[in-house]
C-alpha cells in the first residue's frame, strides 16, 4: 500500500494455453499504475486470451511475442515488441486503453515476412492441425468440405467489443502463385464496423488497392468492397505458372461490389456488383482464357 515505492515483479505463468515470464516493477500494484517490466508470451492459439484476459481475439496459429510493457493512465504500451504468428514475423509497436466504453487498441506493425496462410486463419480459415486432420480424413476416404474459402462465421460480437486502429507494412508476402513484392495498409474497427483503407498490394511496378466497409452491427453482416489494379505486369503476376511466357502487357481495372453474410465464403459467394478490367499493349495465353473459362476468342 505504499506510495512512491517501485515493487518488484517476477512472473512465471505455465499453462496448457499459454506461458508467460514478466519481470521489471510496478509502484502500485493493486491498479497495476506505473507498471514497467519486460515480458515474453507464447501460445497456441491468441483466441485463449479471451479466456484468460477477456480480450477478443479471433482463432490464430501457434504465436510468440517479447517486448516492453508499460502502463500510464488508463493505457497499457507496448514498445518494441518481435514476435512470430505462424510464419510471419511480427514487430512495432501497440497500445491498449482500457478507459472507454470499450478497449480502443491501435499499433504500428512492421513484418519482414508475412504469410497470407496465417492471416486466413484470423478469418476463419483452418488451423494447421485441421488442415492435417483433414486430410488424414481423405487419405482415408472419408468425404470433406472441400470448401477452398473458410466458412466459419465472424464472431461479429467480438467486432462489437473492441475498437481499434491497426496500420501494417510487409516486405515479402507469400501468397501461392502470386509473386506480390509488398503490403501496406491500414484496418479500422469503429464500434463494429470494419474498414480496409485501403490495403495496397505491390505486384512489379503496378498496384492493387482494396478498400473495404464491413459492418458487423447487422445480421447477417454487410460488406461493400471497391477493387482498384494499376499497371500489373502480365508475365510478372503469371510468373510462377505455365502462362507466363505467352503472356505480357499491363492489367488494370476496377471491381465494386457488395454483399452480405455471417463468413468469408458467404461474403465472397454473394457478392454482387460491377467488374471491369483492361489489358493494354500485351497478349495472353488463348489456352489461359479456355481454363479459365472466357472464351473471348471466340
Amino acid at each position: 500500500r505504499s506510495e512512491g515505492e517501485a515493487y518488484p515483479v517476477n512472473i512465471d505463468i505455465s499453462s496448457a494455453a499459454i506461458s508467460a515470464k514478466v519481470e521489471g516493477t510496478v509502484s502500485q500494484p493493486q491498479t497495476l499504475q506505473g507498471l514497467d517490466v519486460q515480458f515474453a508470451v507464447k501460445g497456441n492459439n491468441l483466441a485463449d486470451l479471451y479466456t484468460l484476459a477477456g480480450v477478443p481475439v479471433p482463432p490464430s496459429p501457434p504465436y510468440s511475442l517479447k517486448g516492453h510493457l508499460t502502463r500510464e493512465g488508463s493505457a497499457f504500451k507496448l514498445a518494441d515488441f518481435a514476435g512470430k504468428l505462424g510464419e510471419s514475423d511480427l514487430g512495432g509497436t501497440a497500445a491498449v486503453d482500457t478507459g472507454g466504453e470499450r478497449l480502443k487498441a491501435t499499433a504500428d506493425v512492421v513484418s519482414h515476412k508475412f504469410d497470407f496462410d496465417d492471416i486466413a486463419v484470423l478469418m476463419g480459415g483452418k488451423r494447421e492441425e485441421e488442415k492435417q486432420a483433414e486430410a488424414s480424413r481423405e487419405a482415408e476416404g472419408e468425404p470433406t468440405s472441400g470448401k477452398v474459402l473458410p466458412d466459419k462465421p465472424i464472431n461479429l460480437s467480438a467486432l462489437r467489443q473492441i475498437d481499434a486502429d491497426v496500420r501494417l507494412k510487409a516486405g515479402q508476402v507469400l501468397l501461392p502463385g502470386v509473386p506480390i513484392d509488398g503490403l501496406e495498409g491500414e484496418v479500422t474497427l469503429d464500434q463494429g464496423v470494419l474498414r480496409l483503407s485501403p490495403m495496397t498490394v505491390k505486384i512489379g511496378d503496378g498496384t492493387i488497392n482494396t478498400f473495404m466497409t464491413l459492418d458487423g452491427t447487422v445480421q447477417p453482416a454487410r460488406a461493400d468492397i471497391d477493387t482498384r489494379i494499376s499497371r500489373v505486369d502480365l508475365k510478372r503476376l503469371l510468373s510462377k505458372s505455365p502462362f507466363a511466357q505467352e503472356s505480357a502487357g499491363h492489367l488494370g481495372g476496377r471491381a465494386k461490389l457488395a454483399t452480405t453474410g455471417n463468413s468469408v465464403a458467404e461474403i465472397l459467394g454473394s457478392a454482387t456488383g460491377d467488374v471491369f478490367v483492361v489489358m493494354s499493349g500485351g497478349r495472353i495465353s488463348h489456352l489461359l482464357i479456355e481454363l479459365a473459362g472466357l472464351d473471348i476468342a471466340q
